[in-house]
């Protein structure tokens, strides 16, 4: 039993070795000569379409149309306060949602320690348009980043008083962006739109992909190759005339 399965594997060894597929590529010929084989049979094979991928990543003006449907309430002002985050910050979505009121530092500017992705940690500068939405969704229900305990949530469902869950803001967004006439899309398209930002503020791919902490530069490419052939607003709707410095990206925010 033991020699013959072993006999088996050999010759399944020697079948997958002599595929035509498999063939080193100067045998081949070789072989056709010899009349060993006709032609090469992987031409009869029909190649894989390439389909490009869908331009992600929302524009400056589509961003502004999205805000504006947001209600005037503490849930509208919440998710008000998580979009232009998610926006500004590039984070991923759990890095912005898991956000706790401790995670917030003021030295002068504003800063957020964050828990991402293969349990990278990480303290960035926090944009002073997210702040602010920040700090107006707390103080429309009487509450200041100062008189919270430092374990809150910073985004809490408002029935529970735990943080709010992907999928309930997941929800959410698909709502406003029905409203706003917009295309429906993920949470993760904010995070695309960060890198659209930061390349038409002329960073560099390496600059990009260290703000994002990808990994590797092949997965930023990506990104940023998603998002060639789109119009730029950026600097028109957002940053007037402003210099198109990395710090002016925040600072050109003015969804109000």
């Amino acid at each position: 039993m033991g020699v013959g399965h072993r006999n088996l594997r050999q010759g399944a060894d020697l079948d997958h070795h002599w595929r035509p597929a498999g063939l080193p590529q100067f045998l081949l010929p070789l072989l056709i000569r010899m009349k060993v084989v006709a032609s090469n049979p992987c031409d009869a094979l029909e190649r894989r379409r390439v389909v490009e991928s869908t331009p992600r990543g929302l524009s400056a003006d589509r961003i502004r149309r999205l805000l504006e449907v947001l209600p005037e309430t503490p849930l509208g002002l919440r998710d008000r306060a998580i979009v232009l985050t998610l926006t500004l910050t590039g984070r991923r979505r759990a890095e912005v949602i898991g956000l706790r009121v401790g995670d917030i530092s003021q030295e002068g500017s504003a800063f957020y320690s964050y828990r991402g992705k293969g349990g990278k940690t990480g303290k960035r500068e926090l944009p002073r348009p997210a702040l602010s939405a920040i700090e107006a969704w707390l103080a429309s229900t009487s509450r200041s980043l100062a008189t919270q305990e430092a374990s809150d949530p910073l985004s809490p469902e408002a029935r529970t008083g735990r943080g709010i869950t992907s999928g309930t803001f997941y929800t959410n967004l698909r709502r406003y962006l029905e409203k706003a006439g917009l295309p429906p899309g993920g949470v993760h398209v904010f995070r695309h739109s960060a890198a659209r930002f930061r390349r038409d503020a002329d960073e560099s791919i390496q600059e990009v992909s260290r703000f994002l902490d990808h990994s590797n530069l092949a997965v930023t490419t990506t990104y940023v190759r998603q998002l060639e052939g789109q119009e730029d607003t950026v600097a028109e709707s957002c940053c007037g005339d402003r210099p198109r410095l990395v710090p002016e990206i925040a600072e050109g925010f003015y969804f109000t």
